[in-house]
């Protein structure tokens, strides 16, 4: 059985039952193992292979042992997630804060996205070790404890004391902007370039729902970080917000030091994903890489999930495969040429590479076809990831060349997680198999090429 992650817990006053820290996180798909004092988790953490450690405590004793954490031979690559009654007065070796009492939501939401920040780190890692096979050296450090400077935060909202409180919070973190209308805040997004979006939301929060839908559908902003500060009645469901696409959700009553800390945590993990998008655009061998497209290469596709599927195998984590398929292919080649074909996978690449998380890595399979690898990632979470993908492709206008209009394109996907035996050759099968068996979202009828103004 798979896990999203493996987690050292470290959990005082642990009383057996669903209500304690330990079970909840097992119930949420995680693999735990519970410590109950600081050598304890010391000596846990070094004869085991964990990629967090889940810390429940407080006072100094408490806030110490993330340096201790970080300071061991082989625990140094551990990342730290504390929960506590009060912001650390220096966190050392802490990587994300949540401040006691929280709704379990957002302990789920604000440790999976630890986690994603912790598989960039090592998928960039991996990535490397593939490349090395094809004899290309790269010694570049995906360094996710990136030092933030000239950060932007755009403040969104038309409550002008609700704004500056936010903007006293985070003054020391970013240069702020502000816009007070919908129009506005995406006006400003698609102008400049911002580190992190945060909205102030009234007790009517359906606009800003709406808002942050059309920030998603947008492909360059797809993957910005979206905070809110809401109140305890601002969402009929804790979930809203998070199905829309928000990344945080902080209610109040607010605390300045907690707003700062986790602004900095959605700023460094923004960077990271640019990071990691400026590393794949950069030139690389002829065998890694697709001639048409960009992306990477069929073979690199293969060689790479076969070591990520022996990692997962070892480690029992989480890993999926998503496919792509741009259906009408052939009819667009015979409706504007195969040259203008070619141009229009190249875009669809180009949306892919877009949309996707740091840690996805984007390859064409083949013609129409092309295949997303998703570590550590489930298949709920790979339905999530692609049906985004989808979506945004049926909004956009690929553009035609000689041609003053613009054409909509039918896609389909699959997805399929590991299995015991897979082999790259498997999993794309199953993926492929699903694309073949499910009802799919798409931009235009499968009957005809759809043009656009």
């Amino acid at each position: 059985m798979t896990c999203l992650a493996r987690l050292l817990v470290v959990e005082r006053d642990a009383e057996p039952g669903a209500d304690s820290l330990s079970e909840k996180l097992k119930a949420h798909g995680y693999h735990v193992q519970t410590a109950r004092t600081g050598v304890e988790a010391l000596t846990m953490a070094a004869a085991g292979e964990f990629e967090i450690a889940v810390i429940d405590a407080d006072g100094a004793d408490g806030f110490g042992l993330p340096d201790a954490i970080r300071r061991g031979a082989s625990t140094n690559e551990m990342s730290v997630f504390m929960i506590a009654g009060v912001v650390p007065p220096q966190p050392r070796g802490i990587d994300d804060v949540l401040l006691r009492p929280y709704p379990d939501i957002l302990l789920f939401r604000r440790l999976e996205a630890l986690v994603r920040l912790h598989v960039m780190r090592g998928e960039w890692a991996q990535r490397m070790r593939t490349s090395a096979e094809y004899g290309v050296a790269n010694t570049a450090d995906a360094d996710t404890d990136l030092e933030i400077k000239d950060a932007r935060i755009l403040l969104a909202g038309a409550n002008k004391s609700l704004i500056g409180r936010i903007a006293s919070a985070v003054g020391g973190v970013a240069d702020i902007a502000v816009a007070s209308s919908p129009s506005e805040v995406m006006q400003r997004l698609l102008e400049t370039e911002f580190d992190a979006a945060l909205a102030a939301v009234e007790d009517r929060a359906v606009p800003v729902l709406d808002t942050i839908g059309d920030i998603r559908r947008t492909p360059s902003l797809a993957s910005l970080p979206l905070m809110l500060f809401a109140g305890p009645n601002s969402f009929a469901d804790p979930e809203d917000p998070f199905r829309a696409g928000a990344d945080d959700v902080i209610y109040h009553p607010w605390v300045a030091a907690d707003i700062a800390h986790r602004t900095l945590i959605q700023i460094r993990q923004h960077r990271c994903r640019r990071m990691m998008r400026r590393h794949y655009r950069a030139p690389r061998a002829a065998d890694t890489t697709d001639g048409l497209t960009g992306l990477y290469s069929h073979s690199f596709l293969h060689a790479h999930l076969k070591r990520l599927l022996e990692a997962a195998r070892r480690r029992g984590t989480a890993l999926s495969v998503g496919v792509l398929e741009v259906a009408d292919m052939a009819r667009i080649n015979n409706s504007v040429g195969y040259v203008a074909g070619d141009d229009i996978l190249r875009q669809m690449g180009g949306l892919i590479s877009a949309l996707l998380r740091g840690q996805d890595l984007p390859a064409r399979h083949g013609g129409n076809r092309f295949c997303v690898v998703l570590p550590s990632t489930g298949l709920d979470g790979a339905r999530s990831v692609m049906n985004r993908v989808a979506s945004v492709a049926g909004y956009t206008d690929f553009a035609v060349p000689g041609r003053l209009d613009s054409v909509k394109l039918y896609v389909r996907i699959g997805c399929a997680d590991i299995v015991a035996d897979d082999t790259p050759d498997s999993m794309i099968a199953r993926a492929l198999a699903d694309l073949q068996s499910r009802s799919q979202p798409g931009a235009a009828a499968k009957d005809s090429v759809a043009f656009g103004g």
